[in-house]
């Protein structure tokens, strides 16, 4: 019986053999087609990923070559270092001169791999270049543009920042191009800082309480800072033009206030210094404004200093500041360095002591104060903590408690006159009634 020919499938036979004989190697990272925001969204990102890494110099892929070549070609390009795109051709073409006389000149008459490359990448930062007011404002993009800011040379940057300057100001508080501008700040001249700082000076206090804004402006400061404190101190008068009382309570704009008064001498920040003065009590309660409040204290001379905090102490209620969450932390820090204010603290929480012991924020306050006591104040709050135990218990319950085991357990080790009483109610408390603090309690 004969065979029929199949001419169909002799010509899917033909081709079968041929793409043997020619193997090709598909890239992953082929040039981008275009940027326009046409077509799928996931091949645009992949395109974007590989623009990355031939930027790089990370990976390559050659889109029709040989596994021979493709083996000595990138065995070849393996040493190369490079830092910036501009030496990449130099660097390849150096590699190829030197390997000339080593059985290369059949590949290098051939189009050449290596220049199939130089000429995506060129393509590649030119794609770049006429696309970055778009590609900025996206999630690929924008590393994009910060590669190139990282490792171009001088011209790509220059290009890429003449086109984009204009929306600087929108760029900073936008998602992704607010790490643009960070980038440009970081890798750029002093004369591109600078310009970023006229652009964006009269809307400082915007961008400041914006939440990607403030991650800009911290990073302009340190720059200027590098290079002439003035600038901050412009920055400063624009601030106050405006409410620094606002920035002082906002999430945001409290680093732009810590950072001014980390870079600026104390003599430099009178303005924050008097926002801090007359608003104090606001501050004090306020979670972005206490931790302002505090590093102002301490900035400032003890003379100054202790304006404030006299303000503080002495014109508000004591037992609001040792209960609060906020303003326990700047009460203990004035407590800590000056001392002279634990006494009258002491005799504000005295006749309360137990009631203060048990608060999860007062008890670090009378640590700090029995710290700083003499001994004979010392013995007072013993005897009241014994006198109180005689009504209600008070031992048993600060045992047990999380807090004001501490207080028990300073006054067994610093209170000797009244060290055996204390420890022999502790070892009373029945077993049932003991907690898990008891056996530090216990161990003092």
């Amino acid at each position: 019986m004969e065979k029929r020919n199949n001419p169909s499938m002799n010509e899917k036979i033909l081709k079968l053999k041929q793409k043997r004989k020619n193997p090709q190697i598909k890239s992953k990272t082929s040039p981008p087609k275009d940027f326009s925001g046409d077509g799928n969204e996931e091949e645009k990102e992949k395109e974007i990923k590989g623009c990355i890494s031939f930027i790089k110099g990370e990976k390559i892929n050659p889109e029709s070559i040989n596994k021979k070549e493709e083996n000595k070609m990138t065995s070849n390009l393996s040493t190369i270092k490079t830092d910036s795109i501009s030496q990449i051709n130099e660097e390849i073409n150096n590699k190829i001169n030197d390997n000339r006389n080593n059985n290369y000149n059949n590949y290098i008459n051939k189009p050449s791999f290596t220049y199939e490359i130089m000429g995506r990448i060129n393509n590649r930062i030119n794609e770049i270049i006429y696309n970055a007011e778009m590609l900025v404002k996206t999630e690929y993009g924008c590393k994009l543009i910060e590669i190139e800011f990282e490792y171009g040379n001088e011209d790509t940057k220059n290009k890429i920042f003449d086109i984009i300057k204009s929306n600087i100001l929108e760029l900073s508080s936008d998602e992704y191009g607010n790490y643009v501008v960070q980038k440009i700040l970081n890798k750029g001249d002093e004369e591109k800082i600078i310009t970023i700082f006229n652009i964006i000076q009269n809307n400082i206090f915007e961008l400041s309480c914006n939440k990607f804004g403030y991650q800009v402006i911290l990073t302009l400061i340190e720059k200027l800072y590098i290079i002439d404190k003035k600038h901050i101190k412009i920055i400063l008068e624009k601030l106050k033009s405006k409410n620094l009382f606002t920035l002082f309570k906002d999430k945001y704009g409290k680093y732009i206030i810590l950072k001014i008064i980390g870079k600026l001498n104390y003599d430099e920040i009178d303005d924050l210094y008097d926002v801090a003065l007359k608003k104090n009590f606001d501050l004090i309660a306020d979670k972005c404004g206490s931790y302002i409040l505090e590093e102002i204290i301490k900035k400032y001379n003890e003379e100054k200093a202790k304006k404030i905090i006299d303000e503080i102490i002495y014109k508000n209620n004591f037992t609001f500041l040792c209960t609060n969450e906020c303003s326990n932390y700047v009460l203990q820090h004035i407590l800590q360095k000056y001392s002279e204010y634990n006494e009258y603290a002491f005799h504000l929480i005295k006749g309360n002591i137990f009631n203060f012991s048990i608060n999860k924020y007062a008890s670090k306050i009378v640590q700090i104060i029995f710290d700083h006591i003499n001994q004979e104040q010392k013995n007072e709050i013993a005897r009241e903590i014994i006198e109180n135990d005689n009504k209600s218990n008070c031992i048993l319950k600060l045992a047990n408690n999380g807090y004001g085991n501490y207080i028990l357990q300073k006054i067994i080790i610093f209170c000797s006159l009244y060290k055996e009483e204390i420890i022999k109610r502790v070892n009373d408390i029945p077993p049932d009634q003991r907690g898990k603090y008891w056996k530090f309690v216990n161990r003092a």
